[in-house]
């Protein structure tokens, strides 16, 4: 769901346009406050946002097609009762994510479409607590959604859907601290 101006403004760009192609820096990291690009740059903050989409062929055939990117330095502190065991751990956060959509009119009464779309988080620790840190590991998650859906209108009040898809989660959790 878009929350800022800038980010409405970018969506409705695409949706007035009959053929756009957008590349922008930074549309996530705005909401928190827009920082100069030196200071993001400093920060080691990086997004990148792409999307794309119009007619192939004129009245008949569309697409549209996303991926945004974001990677953000991340740090955790531990804080234990024992002073031996206060960590502090370093990394970097990454977030992929894309997608496409081909809609394609058969006939002025059907209209068939495919959408796919795609998604990975790899967060290389957990938040710092009062725990041991050897408490903490890495998470590696992915995503993937596909769907297919026939529409036929037969007239003013009556139209029918076929849809068809397939969804898969997984993640992949371990710990920091390899034993020997």
């Amino acid at each position: 769901i878009p929350s800022t101006q800038e980010e409405l403004e970018l969506r409705r760009r695409h949706q007035v346009r009959r053929h756009g192609d957008d590349l922008a820096f930074p549309p996530r990291h705005a909401r928190d406050g827009a920082q100069p690009r030196f200071l993001r740059q400093r920060l080691g903050l990086s997004d990148v946002v792409h999307a794309a989409g119009g007619p192939i062929v004129r009245d008949r055939l569309h697409y549209f097609a996303n991926f945004e990117y974001e990677r953000a330095p991340k740090t955790s502190v531990w804080t234990t009762p024992f002073p031996a065991f206060n960590v502090t751990l370093s990394g970097k956060e990454a977030i992929k994510m894309g997608g496409g959509r081909l809609d394609y009119q058969l006939s002025p009464n059907n209209r068939i479409m495919g959408k796919w779309h795609e998604g990975r988080r790899f967060d290389p620790f957990g938040n710092g607590n009062r725990n041991h840190p050897a408490a903490t590991g890495f998470s590696d998650e992915a995503s993937r959604e596909i769907l297919g859906q026939l529409t036929q209108v037969f007239n003013n009040t009556i139209v029918n859907e076929v849809k068809v898809g397939y969804s898969e989660f997984g993640f992949d959790q371990g710990g920091l601290t390899h034993w020997s």
